[in-house]
């Protein structure tokens, strides 16, 4: 949770796959606040486990916007967003054969939700753009064709995908 994997926590990558799942969204590719994983694989590839299974990761997608790794795809990044700078970002990643993740809280789909007393800082990352959510959100499966990852895997384990580790 919160792209909490760095470079020091990869070891969860291999717990995870012991415990059975096939992939993982966890990582974000860029710097961040708390967590990040600055010079990730920005898209999806296979990361070898120790026990020698197919493991997939999907990291949060980011694209390049004046020499900085940024999120446009989900949270207070899509918030926050302009739409043509978002469309922009899936025609960039797209072009270049690779899929993209995006995600929401639920509570970013519900602009009226009880709002928690917290610090300004923290107040503004969680609420602010909140109106907007649904609509970009309706726009980018208007727009674009999106699946699960489970889907984009197939059934042979990520074929779908660009094999590459890291």
């Amino acid at each position: 949770p919160g792209f909490s994997l760095t470079h020091k926590t990869l070891w969860a990558l291999n717990v995870l796959s012991e415990l059975g799942l096939r992939y993982d969204s966890t990582i974000f590719p860029s710097s961040r606040s708390h967590g990040g994983y600055p010079g990730g694989t920005p898209f999806p590839h296979r990361i070898p486990t120790a026990a020698g299974r197919d493991f997939w990761e999907f990291p949060i997608s980011t694209v390049n916007v004046l020499g900085m790794r940024v999120c446009l795809f989900g949270g207070g990044y899509m918030r926050l967003c302009p739409w043509r700078l978002i469309r922009s970002g899936v025609k960039q990643i797209n072009s270049a054969g690779h899929p993209v993740v995006i995600y929401l809280h639920g509570r970013e789909l519900d602009p009226c939700h009880p709002r928690l007393p917290m610090p300004w800082k923290r107040r503004f990352m969680s609420y602010v753009g909140l109106a907007g959510t649904e609509r970009k959100l309706r726009r980018l499966l208007d727009t674009f064709a999106f699946a699960p990852i489970r889907d984009v895997l197939g059934p042979t384990g990520g074929r779908a995908v660009a094999e590459e580790t890291t």
